[in-house]
C-alpha cells in the first residue's frame, strides 16, 4: 500500500470501529480488521494467537491476543472499561488490565515473553515496552490512528527498539501527510460539483489520480 492507502484505510478502521467493542465478541475481529486491513498482515489467523493458554496459580487462563513473531501480549476490554481502573480478577484479585496482562506475561516460558504488552478498549491502544526500567503507556485514541499508526508497526516489525522517538516523528510526518492529502483532495475534486452529486465514476477517477500523485 502507497501511504495514501494506508492513512485512508486506518481512517476507514477507525471510522468503522467508532462507538462499537464488546470483550468478547469483537476483539478478535477488530485486530483482525486493524492488522489485515491497515497494517498489511498477510495471514493474520494463521500467524497470531487468540485465546492463548497461560497456567497462572495452578488455573488456566487465556491471553486475549499474542503474536509470536513480534512477542506482543494484548489484553482487550470491552469499550467504555477503564484501561487505568482496577477490576476484580478471578482469585479476587483487583488489577488493571496492565496489571492483568503482565501476570500472564510473568508465567509464559521465557522464550514467549512479550516484548510489548497493549491494553485496549476499542476507543483507547495504550502500547507498554517491556525492555523499560518501568513501563509506561503510550496512549493512542481511535480517532488518532490514521495519524499514528506507525506506531503500531510494533505489531509485525521484530526490529522497532524504542517507540517514543517514533511517535514524535510520526505525529509531524502524520500532520505533514494530512496537510498534502488535503492539497490533493482540493486540487483533484471535480470542479463546481457537489461533493453528494458525484457519481462514482467520477469519484473512482479523482481517486485515482490522488493514489498516484500522493
Amino acid at each position: 500500500m502507497t501511504d495514501a492507502e494506508q492513512r485512508e484505510a486506518a481512517r476507514q478502521f477507525a471510522n468503522k470501529w467508532k462507538g462499537r467493542g464488546r470483550e468478547d465478541e469483537d476483539g478478535r475481529s477488530y485486530w483482525i480488521d486493524f492488522l489485515s486491513n491497515v497494517l498489511g498482515m498477510a495471514n493474520v489467523t494463521d500467524r497470531v494467537e487468540f485465546e492463548k493458554k497461560v497456567v497462572v496459580d495452578g488455573n488456566t487462563k487465556r491471553i486475549d491476543v499474542y503474536i509470536p513473531e513480534t512477542h506482543v501480549l494484548i489484553e482487550q476490554k470491552s469499550l467504555g472499561k477503564a484501561l487505568d481502573q482496577k477490576i476484580m480478577n478471578s482469585g479476587s484479585v483487583e488489577l488493571t488490565p496492565y496489571d492483568q496482562a503482565k501476570r500472564y506475561n510473568d508465567n509464559l516460558p521465557y522464550n514467549e515473553k512479550a516484548r510489548w504488552i497493549i491494553t485496549s478498549n476499542f476507543s483507547d491502544i495504550w502500547i507498554y515496552d517491556m525492555n523499560a526500567r518501568v513501563p509506561e503507556a503510550v496512549k493512542i485514541s481511535l480517532g488518532e490512528i490514521p495519524g499514528k499508526y506507525p506506531l503500531l508497526d510494533i505489531l509485525i516489525k521484530k526490529d522497532v527498539q524504542k517507540i517514543f522517538h517514533e511517535m514524535e516523528v510520526s505525529i509531524k510526518a502524520g500532520d505533514i501527510v494530512g496537510l498534502l492529502y488535503e492539497a490533493f483532495l482540493k486540487q483533484y475534486k471535480i470542479p463546481d460539483a457537489n461533493p453528494k452529486a458525484e457519481t462514482a465514476e467520477q469519484k473512482e477517477k479523482r481517486e485515482h489520480k490522488l493514489n498516484h500523485n500522493f
